[in-house]
C-alpha cells in the first residue's frame, strides 16, 4: 500500500469521525431545544394550577378538577426525564 492510498484511508477515517460527531451534537442541540420547550410549558403549567387554586379559594369554592392539567404535568415531567437521558447518552 502506498502513501497516497495510507493518507486516503486516514483522511476518510477522520471524515467519518468528524461527521458522527457533528451528528452527535446536532442531535444534542436539538434535544436541547425540546427540553427548554417543555420546561417552559411544565412552568406555565404550574402557574395554571396555582391561579385556578387561587381563584377557587378567594371565591370560597371547592377546587377545580384540575386532572388535565396534572395529566400535562405528569407527561412534561416524563419527556424532560427522557430527553435528559438522551441528552446524556449523546454526551459520552
Amino acid at each position: 500500500m502506498g502513501f497516497w492510498d495510507v493518507v486516503k484511508i486516514k483522511a476518510d477515517e477522520y471524515s467519518k469521525t468528524a461527521a458522527r460527531k457533528t451528528n452527535h451534537f446536532v442531535e444534542k442541540t436539538k434535544h436541547s431545544l425540546t427540553l427548554t420547550e417543555y420546561e417552559d410549558k411544565l412552568k406555565k403549567l404550574y402557574v395554571c394550577v396555582g391561579e385556578a387554586a387561587f381563584q377557587a379559594y378567594q371565591s370560597g369554592e371547592k377546587m377545580p378538577d384540575m386532572q388535565n392539567l396534572f395529566t400535562q404535568i405528569e407527561e412534561c415531567n416524563q419527556m424532560i426525564d427522557r430527553l435528559k437521558a438522551e441528552i446524556e447518552a449523546l454526551k459520552s
